[in-house]
């Protein structure tokens, strides 16, 4: 099952292409969004956000009810980018990168799984670890069937890279970014990456909990951390308000207002589609 959250194409009812346009797609386990930016402006022309209800369907039947439903899909664009945002993903230290240990280390963490191929990223930004992770062989065949040509990693390298080459972290930050049913948070003290993982919420006492548990296991305070948010923040009633009772400092991930038509996205704050853009930055 399948369900449309969120289709935006700023002024307009649909979306009409152009030849400086990319596609980026995000996919994982709930959740599915598709992202067009002007590879000239660097503005967003639109954006589709699908929450998924994957307990029966296989991944065929998913991405057809996308299809059906999405403005965007069918079109040709300048360059498509696919990001991974599924759990089943690690840091691993660059030295210890081999085909064995990464399947041993995976196998560790998640247990074993059959019909899976493991990939890994190298980082733009200066860490020295890699991004390993699994990917289903059917998700990899649904992605060959529907794009010609397409570049991919996981969401964890592509947000490891914006955080781990600001020269102004704090000493003690942490970053939440909220998907539908589940988040990832990022965890860095004195500039090294402590932790980076993905975590199902059902209710956002689950997500308020889970956030100060990692910060309370490392010995800290949440008023001396500094908490970065952003995502579907919207569909939290009162939340960031809630995080304010306990963090010494909140502050919001948010996109250049200019990357955002003014047309038909003033619904949202800004800071709602910053995990979707900065994807393509």
């Amino acid at each position: 099952m399948v369900h449309k959250l969120t289709g935006l194409y700023g002024d307009k009812q649909g979306y009409t292409p152009k030849n400086t346009d990319q596609l980026g797609l995000e996919i994982g386990k709930d959740q599915m969004v598709l992202l067009v930016k002007d590879t000239i402006s660097n503005r967003i022309e639109a954006i589709e956000i699908f929450e998924l209800e994957k307990t029966k369907s296989d991944w065929t039947d998913i991405f057809f009810e996308v299809k059906q439903q999405s403005q965007l899909l069918g079109f040709n664009f300048s360059s498509t980018n696919v990001f991974y945002n599924f759990e089943e993903a690690l840091m691993m230290p660059l030295g210890k990168l081999s085909a064995t240990a990464s399947e041993e280390y995976l196998n560790l963490v998640f247990g074993n799984a059959d019909k899976s191929l493991i990939k890994y990223d190298l980082f733009q930004s200066n860490v020295p670890f890699v991004t390993v992770y699994r990917i289903k062989q059917a998700v990899l065949d649904l992605l060959n069937r529907n794009f010609l040509l397409f570049t991919a990693q996981h969401l964890y390298t592509s947000i490891l890279n914006d955080v781990m080459s600001r020269h102004n972290l704090p000493n003690v930050f942490m970053k939440l970014i909220i998907h539908c049913h589940h988040a990832i948070l990022i965890f860095v003290k004195d500039g090294q990456l402590q932790l980076i993982q993905n975590f199902q919420y059902q209710s956002q006492d689950d997500l308020l909990y889970y956030t100060l548990n990692v910060v309370q296991q490392s010995g800290l305070s949440a008023l001396q951390t500094q908490l970065e948010i952003s995502g579907l923040i919207d569909l939290l009633p009162n939340f960031d308000e809630q995080l304010k009772q306990s963090f010494g400092i909140i502050s919001y991930d948010q996109v250049p207002l200019d990357s955002i038509p003014p047309q038909g996205f003033s619904d949202f704050q800004a800071y709602h589609f910053t995990p979707f853009y900065k994807l393509m930055v």
